[in-house]
């Protein structure tokens, strides 16, 4: 699985428990961006919610993906 940087750090933010504001305020983005790239990442790891991409991504992380 190919992950760019954004995404990279998005996700650490998930798993770090940062809200949708705080990923963007760390990030420079809007907070409406943050949702549309979180939902893309949904679909990347197949997942439906939060919690299972906040699941998948310390799994990734775990393996070195992250």
């Amino acid at each position: 699985m190919k992950l760019t940087e954004e995404q990279k750090v998005i996700l650490e933010e998930l798993i770090s428990g940062s809200t949708n504001q705080q990923i963007a305020d760390k990030t420079g983005y809007c907070e409406r961006s943050i949702k549309r790239k979180i939902k893309h990442l949904f679909n990347t790891f197949n997942v439906k919610n939060r919690s299972s991409l906040v699941r998948e991504a310390i799994i990734a992380k775990s393996n070195g993906i992250i």
